[in-house]
Parts: C-alpha cells; sequence; structure tokens
C-alpha cells in the first residue's frame, strides 16, 4: 500500500491537536500531548503507520534497558518509522546527511508529573539542518506526514 499522505490540500488527514512546537531558531523537536499511556501511544502509532503505508522498523524501550542497568526512567519508548515510497532516498540525493535523521521517529515520554507526551523532529528543522528547500514539494510532503502521525497517534 502506498502512503496517503497528501502533499496540498485544505485539510489535515486527522485533523488538530494541541500542539507546542520549538521556536525558530531552537531544536526543532515538535512536543504533543498524548491522552493515551506510553505503551498505548505506541500501540496507536505502530497501527496507525501501517495503515497509511508507512513501515514501522521497530520500538526502542529506553525505560526497559534504565531497569536492565539498575537505572530508574519514567516510560520512554522511541518508535522508528519510515516510508516506503521513494521519499527518504530522493531526501538522500538531495543532501545524503539527512540519513542521519532518516529514518524518522517519534519519542514517546512520560514526564514528572506524568503527562504523555509525542516529540519528533520537524521537517522544517530538517529542511534547515540539511540544507534542503522547505518549500518544495517534497519537504511538504514530509512536514504533513510528520505532523499528521504526530497528532494522529496522540488523540
Amino acid at each position: 500500500m502506498k502512503a496517503r499522505w497528501a502533499i496540498s490540500g485544505p485539510g489535515l488527514l486527522f485533523g488538530v491537536v494541541a500542539v507546542i512546537a520549538a521556536a525558530p531558531g531552537s531544536d526543532g523537536v515538535v512536543h504533543v500531548k498524548s491522552k493515551y499511556s506510553v505503551t498505548d501511544t505506541i500501540a496507536r502509532a505502530d497501527r496507525i503507520l501501517q495503515h497509511h503505508g508507512l513501515r514501522v522498523f521497530g520500538v526502542v524501550d529506553h525505560d526497559d534497558e534504565a531497569r536492565k542497568n539498575k537505572q530508574a526512567l519514567p516510560a520512554t519508548k522511541l518508535l522508528v518509522f519510515g516510508v516506503t515510497d521513494d521519499t527518504d532516498a530522493k531526501l538522500m540525493q538531495a543532501n545524503r546527511l539527512i540519513g542521519l535523521d532518516l529514518p524518522n521517529k517519534l519519542l514517546v515520554w512520560e514526564d514528572d508529573k506524568g503527562l504523555v507526551w509525542v516529540s519528533y523532529t520537524s521537517a522544517e528543522y530538517l529542511a534547515l539542518r540539511h540544507r534542503l528547500d522547505p518549500k518544495s514539494d517534497l519537504m511538504k510532503k514530509v512536514t504533513i506526514m510528520l505532523r499528521e502521525v504526530g497528532n494522529a497517534v496522540a488523540k
């Protein structure tokens, strides 16, 4: 199944939830508050990504690894995913070093107050970091995909 992320159009596939985005010039990380537990948010992300033809490469369970080393860490899991079309290849053709940031990742984590967050690197920041045109159709596609995925898994 091909990814269904539209390059243009007035609406988003999933709608919008509250997003706290980093200010321009900052680290480029977007945070979306999830109404689910870390485990449930990861499961939702897996289902949503696969439903839309994106490939889930795996989940890194940071809190489990911390426990194995006798360290305490609130629930923190990293979901690694990528597109199944030629998007990543085209990005790397434009600048091979973007491969440091691909495949895409979602960090799902619980803060000190027990709130769960979905965090990801914004496409705008990736474009800036790797000197890619943020207004290109390719970067617009990535921007929409990341925003929709981040919002969909959290709502």
